[in-house]
């Protein structure tokens, strides 16, 4: 099943790390997007200032079950996309109803679907609306944060290079018939993420390249490390009519490479 749009969240917690590697490669981008809001300083920019800082992104597919769209380096202000790290030290997707797309595939439940009892059973039981697969994309936000799981100063770029890796939140919002929200550590009306899905992790690798990574980890869920253990939700109606419904937890390793188009600051320590 597809659906028609997609939202990605990433909020990054201090405690982990990834690995990331330098790339020559002209821009891509997305169009139309809603979600994304230019920083205080104004527009994107390069280097030194306020300001969002210009990115591209790479998704790595093989052994992940997020994956790429197969259309090579996602590049801000191509193809109706938007890749910002914010002058806040966030980082933002907007996919903007482009072309560009990301696959989400929830065919790994973290749950015993034996087992009604297991504390990461859905309440959906056996109506679960995840579908197995969705492919589409709207935006994304990436949170660095200390190890309290607070905002880190700077996030992204309050991150050491070559430093320790450092945990994350994350978001990926789903908006068809059913709006779906996929959470690690990223709090939500009715959705129990602390006990129930892990970060994921983050490395600032050389200055103006990063990871992003949901950790593929075997036995059972640590909520206060990185793992892929991310929770699904739905909610539809609006207003005081609005229903939201836990869909499951599930397994969504990925990785993702984060680089400046021209030199990030380093506002570390």
């Amino acid at each position: 099943m597809r659906s028609p749009t997609l939202a990605l969240s990433l909020f990054v917690a201090c405690g982990l790390a990834l690995s990331c590697e330098s790339h020559d490669t002209a821009p891509l981008a997305p169009e139309g997007g809603v979600l994304f809001k230019p920083g205080n300083g104004g527009g994107k920019g390069g280097g030194g200032g306020g300001g969002d800082l210009s990115v591209t992104m790479s998704v790595e597919d093989a052994g992940y079950r997020i994956q790429s769209d197969d259309g090579g380096l996602y590049v801000d202000d191509h193809d109706a996309l938007n890749l910002r790290i914010r002058d806040d030290g966030s980082f933002l997707i907007n996919f903007g109803g482009g072309p560009r797309t990301l696959t989400f595939d929830f065919s790994d439940p973290a749950w015993d679907e034996g087992d009604p009892g297991d504390p990461l059973a859905p309440d959906c039981a056996d109506d679960c609306k995840n579908q197995d697969s969705y492919d589409s994309g709207t935006a994304a936000s990436v949170r660095v944060v200390d190890v309290a799981g607070d905002p880190l100063a700077n996030g992204f770029l309050g991150m050491v290079p070559g430093g320790d890796p450092l945990r994350a939140e994350a978001k990926f919002s789903v908006d068809g018939e059913t709006r779906f929200s996929l959470r690690f550590r990223r709090e939500g009306a009715d959705v129990n993420v602390s006990t129930e899905s892990s970060y994921v992790e983050v490395r600032r690798l050389f200055q103006n390249v990063w990871e992003v990574e949901g950790v593929v980890t075997g036995g059972a869920l640590n909520p206060n490390a990185a793992g892929d253990w991310g929770i699904l939700s739905s909610s539809s109606g609006r207003g005081k009519k609005a229903v939201t419904r836990d869909e499951g937890t599930y397994h969504l390793p990925f990785l993702m490479r984060v680089e400046c188009v021209s030199d990030c600051p380093d506002r570390s320590p």
